[in-house]
């Protein structure tokens, strides 16, 4: 045979591949615009991996230099002492302190963070930002270190949705009108992603907290980098061991099924009837006024305490 018949009977399956590649994009216009915007979505994928790693960073290492101050420095200083009357008091301290940093450092004094961040969501028009970062964070030091009913979710996931809508904003020009909110959602998912040490649970949080929206579809490759980075910039920070550790195997037979189930419905009982009875206290409080709520609720918890 020939070389040059030779050659192409070579090169003949790569022109057969790009004849039939041709004629399946044509089925949805032009191979060249198709094979453009192929193209042009690949590049804003890679866009949105790298800015979402960069918001797993930032945020674990935020949680990280948090979780520091408050379990290293402000618990471990104010829990030597064993003075009654000191934990009877420091709830009432530091809630009135809490209330005060909020009134001074942020906007209408407004001191919600996970729920910040689900009216964040439904709101197009609304931004997070870091200009209440400071003042939120610093008043939920305060409330955890003395005792407040402040878990460590609540800043994280604020903190995390803040720096993402934040470097959104800046980076505004590589996301659409619809993708208003990506960012967003992968900032909560990497705060709750590193206080918890879980990258999974933080996905699974920032897409069934607020609830449903046509966003989750786009938002889930964000969100998993930006878990990913996060947890592992946390864990490099702070380290690796478990939140609980536990001893022995764990071995799983019918009766423990059967048994979780139990331990489910009890906690979905325990749940109701602890989300009512905050309704419930917060209806008698708003009988009081204002400067005095944060000092009963600080000397019925250090009472508590103090029991």
């Amino acid at each position: 045979m020939p070389k040059g018949r030779e050659g192409g009977s070579q090169r003949s399956p790569l022109r057969w591949w790009r004849r039939q590649e041709a004629r399946l994009l044509g089925l949805t216009g032009s191979p060249h615009d198709v094979r453009h915007a192929i193209r042009a979505r690949e590049e804003q994928v890679l866009r949105w991996v790298g800015i979402s790693a960069l918001v797993g960073v930032l945020t674990g290492a935020s949680v990280a230099v948090f979780d520091y101050v408050l379990r290293d420095q402000i618990i471990f200083y104010l829990y030597t002492a064993s003075n009654a009357l000191l934990y009877a008091l420091l709830p009432a301290v530091g809630l009135a302190l809490s209330r005060w940093l909020l009134i001074w450092l942020v906007k209408g004094g407004d001191g919600q963070l996970t729920e910040a961040y689900i009216s964040a969501y439904h709101d197009p028009a609304r931004r997070l930002g870091l200009r209440d970062v400071p003042g939120k964070l610093l008043a939920s030091l305060v409330t955890i270190g003395s005792g407040g009913g402040l878990g460590l979710e609540g800043p994280s996931v604020f903190l995390g949705a803040s720096l993402g809508d934040s470097i959104q904003k800046h980076y505004g020009r590589l996301f659409s009108r619809e993708d208003a909110k990506l960012l967003l959602v992968a900032g909560a998912a990497a705060g709750m992603a590193a206080i918890f040490k879980a990258p999974l649970t933080g996905v699974i949080f920032s897409f069934e907290c607020p609830y449903k929206d046509g966003l989750r579809s786009k938002a889930l490759v964000p969100a998993l980098v930006a878990s990913g980075s996060s947890y592992v910039t946390f864990v490099l920070l702070v380290g690796s061991e478990p939140i609980f550790a536990h001893a022995g195997a764990l071995e799983f037979g019918l009766v423990e099924v059967l048994l979780a189930g139990v331990l489910g419905l009890l906690c979905g009982a325990g749940a109701w009837l602890f989300g009512a009875l905050v309704r419930g206290i917060r209806r008698l409080l708003g009988f009081l006024p204002e400067w005095v709520r944060p000092l009963a609720a600080g000397f019925a918890v250090g009472g508590i305490g103090a029991l």
